[in-house]
């Protein structure tokens, strides 16, 4: 986490077109290495390719095309590798990750395990959220049958709407539920008792990790110095 942190960094503040290809080669080679599949790649709408196509000829009349398809990239490659980072970690050492690097603002009285703990709690709930909205759909389709098709746009907004509105109802009366039963268990308490004495280890995975940001890092900055 951190070396994407700082890759990302690197892109944000220096959003050329050698920089991006850097940060892409590196995303490129860890999901060869890690055998990431096609599946896990979202398949964009049809709308979505449409508004990315008029954007690109509204950016081309205006002589603004480079800076559409460097923004964009940028986009992607922020997307990606956020995305990576959530497919080859998982739950418990992401919530760790954030409890180590946010351990300095203890100084200052900030609750970092309870921070800890919620993203913790708001990772492991992403599952039950998908499954909740989809089934809000499903109810939606059911209902409203072949009419569903012939809605006109203020209709869709409506619907969107009632969607929307059922889904983030189940959701917090889900997570009150959550939260009470936490609160009760003394759960807070126990994940500081079983992590406290928990010691950051790295291996050979990390190690290449950091050796491959740190030659990322170099080749950006050589590229910037570069006439």
């Amino acid at each position: 986490m951190a070396c994407w942190t700082v890759l990302t960094t690197c892109v944000i503040l220096l959003p050329r077109w050698s920089t991006l290809a850097i940060v892409g080669g590196l995303l490129l080679v860890a999901s060869l290495v890690v055998r990431l599949p096609l599946s896990v790649a979202p398949r964009p709408p049809m709308w979505f390719v449409s508004g990315f196509i008029g954007g690109c000829l509204g950016a081309w009349l205006g002589d603004g095309l480079e800076l559409f398809l460097r923004v964009s990239t940028l986009a992607l490659v922020v997307l990606w590798g956020s995305g990576l980072i959530a497919w080859v970690t998982p739950t418990a050492s992401l919530a760790a990750a954030l409890r180590f690097f946010l351990r300095p603002l203890r100084l200052l009285g900030a609750p970092v395990d309870q921070w800890s703990l919620v993203m913790a709690s708001a990772l492991r709930g992403l599952p039950m959220l998908r499954d909740q909205a989809q089934a809000v759909l499903d109810t939606a389709k059911l209902r409203l049958g072949q009419d569903m098709a012939t809605l006109s746009l203020r209709g869709s907004a409506r619907l969107s709407v009632d969607v929307i509105t059922a889904i983030l109802s189940a959701t917090s009366r889900g997570a009150a539920e959550t939260g009470r039963a936490m609160s009760m268990r003394g759960s807070i308490e126990a994940q500081d008792g079983a992590t406290r004495g928990a010691r950051v280890r790295l291996g050979w995975v990390d190690a290449a990790v950091i050796a491959a940001s740190l030659l990322g890092i170099a080749g950006i900055v050589a590229c910037r110095l570069m006439p």
